[in-house]
């Protein structure tokens, strides 16, 4: 997502825009919030569009599709005005990568995160065809990988069967390389050709290439109407289904019900795709998730673990038997191999082995499944059961789902590398409740922590504010498995900050200063910020800060730094090492009362998992690590564009610890 430029709107019908999510043909999509905070995406159709009749119909349209089909497998319609100068859409916000987006960065999908993509796909057109739409542009990019499944987005050109084409006979439209041959021949688009770009859509998925290759538009239209998909990779439970699909001559492909019940094994054909490994249908565990962040789905995204190309893994097997199963408990099932959860960030996944040494690529996004039995987040992994109940034959190392703490994941995986240690890394786990799972579960060894977010987390309303208190504290809530180790002097605290126009305006130098002036400003930050016991309720406690209003921004990122320097809010929440700070010539109001407590960064680990040689290696970084070098290293990230892996490693090595 992007901050609003100075030619984007700041306000279309009655939602305030807080960035654009992107760009296309049509115009441009935008992050907005109701009055009652509830956050919509917005289509806002391009000017030179506008004057175009025939666009606005096509246009209303959209709208009426969109509103027809509606449910859990399309981003819900919830306002629009065809009518207005800049016509616009606004619809829920779902946030996720586009199945594009994923296998492009991540690559292909495999075992049973593709066998759920493909049941929520067939599903999903199942019921806009029965809202009598076809979608008519049915692709990757248009397959949003939300946390609870994936959904279908853009009906920009859908058209109802019963309506009159309001396109010439000259004029195709649709996407080349995902379309049926009767649209590129004659335009005929029936049910059929949502078909056809499903089975397309699968193959790409399942090998990362599009079946009938890359290439301009006459040589993909060629390919599709007169050569046979390149199915090669695509895994043997799924090919029949994916091969029947893209018969060229519509007559001869399944209808949708009829792909919805070979992939769940529900009617004579071929087997339903296996899963592997075999779980019992359970719910999953409860994660809650703070929004709005950009999201992935770890449910659907390949592992170092998981089979590709159909081949199962290692280990116990499913019988032969096929399994029946509705799509419903293909998604229970999913839950319990893996959770879904929302995590910002989009970069490249790395799982692989630490060398130590400085790599060419930056971390990313974990796209790891949980282990096959998860342990709840009230009670203990059991020690005869935990993966981390033996000697570890190698450590792995997690992190929260935002850069600063990837960058320190990774100084961590390279200083215990440097003691020969064997070191696997799942960054960006998600949020705190996830990555805090991951580590009680043993899906991971160690984590780096904040201790006072962490006090937080483990005990709302905790009133110990030192980084003395705040460890004891900690200490005295954490399970058995779990351990502190030594925290660093390096903190990363919340901060009110301002710039230094309304600094000198109203004469602020510390929060305590803001007392007489809150009436009348603005406060950014955060959607948890307003209700999280250390954020707005404590200000409003310790200093009496009663502001005229808060507004959701992103969590410290360049939508708040944006809306700050754009005078939209006067006041944002941002953490003290945020380079940002320092670039934009920002003021950082200091917290007399130590209302934000101490935020010092500290390494939370398995006990069983983590050797001698490990903890004094982590207990070494810490002891090195500052507060303003934690700055400096951000500053290098995030804004020089180095890999988080080279400042990791420059840094190990400036301070004697590789």
């Amino acid at each position: 997502m992007e901050p609003l430029s100075d030619d984007d709107p700041r306000r279309i019908g009655r939602y305030d825009l807080l960035g654009r999510i992107g760009a296309g043909g049509m115009g441009r999509v935008y992050l907005g919030r109701s009055a009652s905070g509830r956050q919509v995406a917005i289509k806002v159709i391009h000017h030179t569009l506008v004057e175009s009749p025939e666009f606005r119909t096509r246009f209303a349209r959209e709208i009426a599709a969109a509103r027809a089909v509606g449910g859990f497998y399309t981003a819900a319609v919830v306002d629009a005005d065809p009518d207005a100068e800049q016509p616009w859409l606004a619809t829920e916000y779902v946030p996720g990568p586009s199945l594009d987006q994923a296998v492009r960065e991540h690559g292909p999908l495999s075992g049973d995160p593709l066998r759920v993509l493909a049941v929520g796909l067939a599903e999903a057109l199942a019921a806009i065809h029965a809202a009598g739409v076809v979608h008519r542009d049915f692709k990757p990019s248009n397959v949003v990988l939300a946390a609870d499944g994936p959904r279908v987005i853009d009906f920009g050109i859908a058209r109802a069967f019963d309506a009159t084409a309001l396109t010439s006979a000259q004029q195709i439209l649709g996407t080349p390389g995902f379309m049926a041959p009767e649209q590129l021949q004659d335009g005929t688009v029936t049910a059929a050709a949502d078909v056809f770009c499903l089975g397309m859509t699968l193959a790409y998925a399942s090998t990362g290439r599009p079946p009938f290759g890359t290439g301009g538009l006459l040589e993909l239209s060629y390919r599709v109407v007169n050569n046979e998909p390149d199915l090669d990779g695509v895994p043997t439970a799924l090919a029949g289904v994916v091969e029947s699909c893209l018969a060229k001559d519509p007559a001869r492909r399944p209808g949708i019900r009829q792909v919805l019940d070979a992939l769940t094994g529900t009617s004579p054909g071929p087997a339903p795709m296996p899963i592997h490994p075999p779980v019992s249908i359970q719910p999953p565990v409860p994660v809650p998730v703070p929004v709005p962040v950009p999201a992935t789905m770890s449910g659907y995204l390949p592992t170092p673990n998981s089979p590709t190309n159909g081949t199962p893994p290692s280990g116990p097997k499913r019988s032969a038997v096929p399994m029946v199963v509705s799509s419903m408990a293909v998604l229970a099932i999913a839950a319990g191999v893996g959770i879904w959860y929302l995590s910002s960030g989009n970069k490249d996944p790395d799982t692989s082995s630490v060398s130590g040494a400085p790599t060419t690529h930056s971390t990313g996004t974990s796209t790891s499944l949980l282990p096959d039995s998860q342990t709840p987040a009230t009670s203990p992994a059991s020690p005869s059961t935990s993966p981390s109940s033996s000697a570890p034959s190698q450590i792995v190392v997690g992190s929260l789902n935002f850069p600063e703490s990837a960058l320190l994941a990774e100084i961590y995986a390279q200083a215990l590398t440097a003691k020969g240690l064997t070191v696997t890394k799942k960054l960006n786990l998600g949020a705190r409740e996830v990555a805090y799972n991951a580590l009680r579960s043993g899906m991971v060894s160690v984590i780096p922590e904040y201790n006072g977010a962490l006090l937080a987390y483990l005990q709302p309303g905790a009133t110990a504010k030192t980084t003395d208190d705040i460890d004891a504290a900690v200490i005295a809530k954490l399970p058995a498995e779990l351990e502190l180790l030594n925290a660093a002097p390096a903190q990363d605290n919340d901060s009110l900050v301002v710039t230094q126009t309304t600094a000198s305006k109203f004469g602020l130098a510390a929060i305590a200063d803001l007392a007489s002036q809150a009436p009348q400003l603005v406060l950014g930050g955060a959607p948890d910020f307003q209700t999280r016991p250390s954020g707005l309720p404590a200000l409003q406690g310790a200093y009496g800060l009663h502001f005229k209003s808060f507004q959701s921004l992103d969590y410290g990122g360049p939508i708040s730094v944006s809306a700050l320097n754009q005078g939209r809010v006067q006041v944002v929440d941002l953490f003290t090492s945020d380079p940002a700070i320092v670039q934009n010539h920002l003021v950082v109001l200091a917290d007399g009362k130590n209302v934000f407590g101490s935020q010092n960064v500290i390494p939370l680990a398995v006990k069983s998992a983590l050797p001698q040689a490990g903890a004094d290696a982590l207990n070494a970084v810490s002891a090195k690590l500052t507060t303003a070098e934690l700055g400096q290293l951000n500053e290098q990230v995030s804004v020089e564009n180095k890999a988080p892996a080279d400042v990791a490693h420059a840094w190990l090595v400036k301070s004697g610890l590789a």
